[in-house]
């Protein structure tokens, strides 16, 4: 479209313009707006209130001005505070806390859909990230860019420099991008906006406004290098699990490098790459029959996630160097050490966009991963637990236009394992290799699989941005490994294909009346758990959800959204799973309360996968409250937290958990998390019965107790110490032994019968105390420091029969515990 065109199409539908002015000779980043450059720049001060009145005036009035030459983009924003105070907060990037920010998105690419993200506060932190399929978010991107903020007689101004060569744009000799700038006024958690966008409309990135024009920018490929050495030191208990303990040390050298192929597509490598982030995985009491799924937080795996975003998890990151399970031993065996994380030998990531396609590649190597085993004699031999593996995705997506996309998806992950390299012993008389997950198979044959995936996919959104659409279809591929058994009883063999989709219709926006209907459902042997993530395969899901919407204020309400949802699960021989019947509220208040809750049913169900083997138990119908409330009056203490209540009509469960935010000094970040749980009456699987498709069952009653502390003091917005601690005892026991009458592969709870106690006690006490301290330094732009300290504590206990678990804090303080130091200096280059 004609440049003269789009301006007059921007006028007539209102869309806000800022010319950007080119210098020679770019500001000072000290934040304060006295160069001579800024003078001469255009100024807009035409923003508007979005909350928590929108479409009125800002009670502060901001003013924006661009510069831009060719090396950077400049932004100079002064925030007025002539009826309000200032809010100063410190913490470490990217943490989004209570204060005053400025954030500046950019659609650089002028597609509509995707942006790059900009968000400095008062007291200077920086954060980033970017905007993707118009109106997800995600601060899982982090380039090094500058800017600097400083008191004025009138409120604070903020000088940002952005680098053109963090940017993706073309190479037209003149060209505009979408604008937003916003502004948080911290005193009335008022959100100002200077291209606005009403509540009611759906859509993010698609209803930006105009920065332009820019003559003349060059795109600028070039190479960063990012350098890296890491010392370890590490002390551990003696434990059950292993023979190790005592002290070890070791270093690493690593680098990352970038190569800016194209102002619009980046390969990304790294050797040897280190430790992920400061603080343990959350731990969790999982009394389900699913994978408890864990976020990334490695940097390379984190940047450019949005590129593989699609409605199914084909990419789930952690599969990458991910430690395997313990091996299966022979009686008298014993590991002489615990697995550890699969080193990463290498990876690579290609991510941008060709024309109107945009595209990413991703693979990585990991090296194999070994343990000693001390067999009977004492003698001391390697045991293969994981075997050489490369990871391998594919990601295409191309534009159509107005908001919509098609988009492949490819992902494989090969496994080279070296031919008898497991322990040779004996089934029904002829050698056979012990697998590491206790499968005997012949000499000389696979105990890992290969696996494959492929997809499409495509989004559409309506003209109006209030109806949006995507789904997916794909399949996968199994192959080269012995047949192996899921938690519904499906055996995977290799060649097995399976195929797997899933469809989301929605209307977005509107006034008042919201919606949406989904369905997904996977084939019997689908199989995505090598690279993705899947909660289960075998399965039809049903869901639907009519809200109402309120966006402006009206007593003492700002807005409110209610929803009707109803769901409901089959697996594929329409065995009736999970469903549910429940409303909801959510409401923000005047006095910056919010609230949410919900009233829901769900009917009785079949669970597939408790007994592992394919039979189904009925699992009891319940009724349960939900209600969640938060608060943050800008004073010293805020409050995040909820509880949920269900009557099973065989027991009930409960769980509480919240966060309490501590603002004691501006510079102080605190925050601590209670958690109780419990759970109590179902009959759960224990054993299988003595003769054959009989099962033992025991009336499950849980109690879990703990608290997460976490804090960060900021000495300055690039020095910064964090701290992070849990505590969790769980202990869950079994009475009131059943069994089931009938051989039935379907088990009726009315069928159940008193039976003798298991043959082992199914009791047992779970918990953990894990701490890390980090201090972070960036000494340089893009070059830091890290020192860190980390402890993890975790009980041994085991329960004669008889005996009963209880909530003991010190068994978790009496367990064996692990202390490691690290030490981390990076350098960037480019």
């Amino acid at each position: 479209m004609h440049p003269i065109t789009v301006l007059a199409l921007d006028l007539a539908l209102g869309v806000p313009r800022l010319e950007p002015a080119r210098v020679g000779e770019p500001p000072a980043i000290d934040g304060r707006l006295d160069d001579a450059a800024w003078r001469a720049a255009p100024v807009t001060d035409e923003l508007t209130q979005r909350s928590p009145h929108p479409g009125v005036a800002p009670t502060e009035r901001t003013t924006v001005r661009v510069l831009y030459d060719a090396e950077a983009v400049y932004f100079g924003v002064e925030c007025e505070h002539r009826r309000t105070r200032i809010v100063r907060r410190l913490t470490r990037r990217d943490r989004e806390i209570e204060t005053d920010v400025v954030s500046v998105d950019l659609d650089t690419r002028r597609d509509g859909l995707t942006a790059f993200s900009f968000v400095v506060s008062v007291a200077g932190v920086l954060g980033d990230g970017i905007r993707f399929n118009d109106t997800d978010y995600t601060t899982q991107w982090d380039e090094n860019w500058e800017a600097a903020t400083a008191r004025t007689r009138r409120g604070w101004s903020v000088e940002m420099r952005i680098p053109l060569r963090v940017l993706r744009f073309d190479a037209a000799g003149s060209q505009t991008w979408g604008l937003q700038v916003r502004r948080y006024v911290s005193a009335l958690q008022e959100i100002d906006e200077w291209s606005f966008i009403p509540p009611t409309a759906a859509g993010e990135v698609s209803r930006y406004g105009r920065l332009g024009p820019f003559e003349g920018l060059e795109p600028d490929g070039g190479l960063e290098l990012r350098p890296a050495v890491v010392a370890r030191t590490r002390r551990r208990d003696p434990n059950e699990g292993s023979l190790a303990s005592g002290w070890d040390s070791r270093g690493q050298v690593g680098v990352d490098a970038k190569w800016h192929v194209s102002q619009d597509l980046t390969l990304d490598a790294t050797f040897l790459p280190d430790f992920g982030q400061v603080e343990a995985d959350q731990v969790v009491l999982n009394l389900s029959t699913f994978e408890t799924q864990f976020p990334e937080k490695r940097t390379f795996f984190l940047e450019g996630q949005d590129t593989f975003t699609t409605p199914i998890q084909v990419l789930y990151t952690r599969r990458i160097g991910a430690p395997p399970a313990s091996p299966s031993l022979e009686d008298g065996e014993e590991l002489v050490d615990t697995a550890e994380p699969s080193t990463i030998y290498g990876a690579g990531k290609l991510v941008g966009r060709i024309g109107r396609t945009g595209v990413g590649a991703l693979w990585a190597v990991t090296g194999p991963d070994e343990v000693e085993v001390q067999t009977p004699d004492g003698a001391r031999s390697p045991r293969l637990l994981a075997p050489v593996a490369s990871f391998g995705v594919l990601r295409l997506l191309r534009e159509l236009g107005g908001g919509s996309s098609v988009g492949l998806m490819a992902a494989g992950t090969l496994r080279l394992e070296p031919p008898n390299r497991y322990p040779q012993v004996e089934e029904a008389g002829e050698p056979a290799s012990l697998c590491p997950d206790g499968e005997r198979v012949e000499v000389g044959a696979r105990c890992f699989h290969d696996a494959f995936v492929a997809g499409l996919d495509g989004r559409w959104r309506s003209p109006s941005g209030d109806w949006v659409a995507a789904g997916q279809a794909l399949g996968s591929l199994v192959r080269g490994r012995p047949e192996r058994s899921l938690a519904d009883g499906t055996v995977v063999a290799s060649g097995d294909v399976a195929p797997g989709g899933r469809l989301r219709v929605a209307k977005e926006g509107g006034e008042h009346w919201i919606g949406a209907f989904e369905y997904e459902g996977y084939g019997r042997k689908l199989s995505l758990d090598d690279l993705g993530y899947l909660r289960r395969q075998n399965m039809h899901r049903v869901f639907g959800a009519l809200g109402y919407q309120t966006t402006q204020p009206a007593g003492p309400t700002l807005e409110s959204r209610s929803y009707v949802e109803v769901y409901h699960y089959w697996n594929l021989d329409w065995l009736a799973g999970p469903s549910g019947y429940q409303v909801n509220t959510w409401v923000r208040f005047r006095n910056r309360a919010r609230i949410f809750t919900e009233l829901h049913y769900r009917p009785s169900y079949f669970d597939d996968r408790e007994m592992g083997d394919g039979a189904a138990l009925e699992r009891e119908g319940l009724v349960g409250l939900e209600l969640w409330l938060g608060f943050d009056q800008g004073g010293p203490v805020t409050f995040d937290g909820g509880a949920s209540l269900q009557r099973i009509w065989n027991g009930y469960n409960f769980e509480f958990g919240a966060e309490i935010g501590l603002r004691i000094a501006p510079e102080l970040d605190l925050a601590l998390g209670p958690q109780v749980g419990f759970t109590d009456g179902e009959p759960r699987f224990v054993e299988a019965g003595d003769d054959p498709g009989s099962y033992v069952f025991g009336r499950q009653r849980a109690r879990s107790v703990g608290a997460i502390l976490r804090a960060t003091w900021a000495f300055g917005p690039r020095l910064t110490l964090q701290v992070y601690a849990q505590l969790l005892v769980a202990a869950v026991h079994f009475d009131d032994w059943l069994t089931n009458e009938s051989r039935d592969e379907v088990v009726e709870l009315d069928e159940l019968a008193d039976t003798g106690a298991p043959s082992e006690n199914p009791d047992f006490l779970e918990g953990a105390l894990n701490a890390s301290a980090v201090l972070r330094w960036e000494w340089r732009l893009g070059s830091t420091l890290f020192l860190v300290y980390s402890r993890a504590q975790a009980p041994e206990v085991g329960f004669e029969e008889g005996a009963v678990p209880g909530l003991d804090p010190r068994a978790v303080t009496r367990g064996p515990a692990a202390d490691v130091l690290l030490l981390k200096l990076s350098y960037w280059w480019g």
